[in-house]
């Protein structure tokens, strides 16, 4: 029997013709699709951007945020010695330091006579559960500060003193930062303090009664 070998031959694939063409690397990669080598940089700039707006942004907010609480804590200090004062029956004076930023409030050691009349009396800081030494936050400043009988200061010491009846000196203080300022006005007729979103460089004024000769 015999047998007949069958010669299988392998199809081979065709072989393209090379070109030379070179490849675009702006040309889609993912098909119609796809972004562009330089649409892909364009968003990522986009977005970088974006990113350091809404990071100045939110820091702008935050000093905005820290130019008040600091306003509003001075405010507090403020209101607060003008009732230690009457409560204690002894005079209260607020120091501010336009230099170091800072303030604090003091009084009369109680018991502690007074031999030199020409010097001030010893004064002891208060420092409780409700107002202490403080210093105003970073980009936070004193700006200037009048009280009255003085003229207005930008650096060294002011104070400003309450009497034991609670009545104080006409004063007005500026706390700002590099974008806004606040002014707190201290009334000596109407013996309040209050905060203003706006720079005041003027002492409060009595209010004149027409009917009064």
């Amino acid at each position: 029997m015999a047998v007949t070998a069958s010669r299988v031959e392998m199809s081979m694939p065709p072989i393209l013709p090379m070109t030379d063409r070179a490849v675009d690397p702006m040309r889609k990669s993912g098909g119609a699709g796809g972004f562009t080598v330089l649409e892909v940089l364009v968003i990522m700039t986009l977005i970088a951007l974006a990113s350091t707006i809404s990071a100045l942004h939110i820091y702008r907010s935050l000093d905005s945020v820290s130019l008040y609480g600091a306003a509003k804590k001075l405010l507090y200090t403020v209101r607060y010695a003008r009732l230690l004062a009457v409560e204690n029956h002894q005079s209260c004076v607020l120091h501010i330091d336009l230099e170091e930023n800072s303030y604090y409030l003091s009084v009369q050691k109680a018991g502690v006579p007074v031999e030199n009349q020409d010097q001030p009396p010893p004064s002891l800081v208060v420092s409780n559960l409700y107002v202490s030494p403080t210093r105003l936050p970073e980009q936070v400043r004193f700006e200037k500060v009048q009280a009255e009988g003085s003229a207005p200061a930008e650096k060294g010491e002011v104070k400003i003193h309450y009497r034991e009846d609670g009545r104080v000196q006409a004063a007005w203080i500026q706390v700002a930062n590099p974008e806004r300022t606040y002014t707190i006005l201290l009334n000596p007729f109407t013996a309040r303090a209050e905060l203003h979103a706006e720079k005041i460089d003027t002492l409060p004024v009595d209010t004149v009664d027409l009917d009064k000769k």
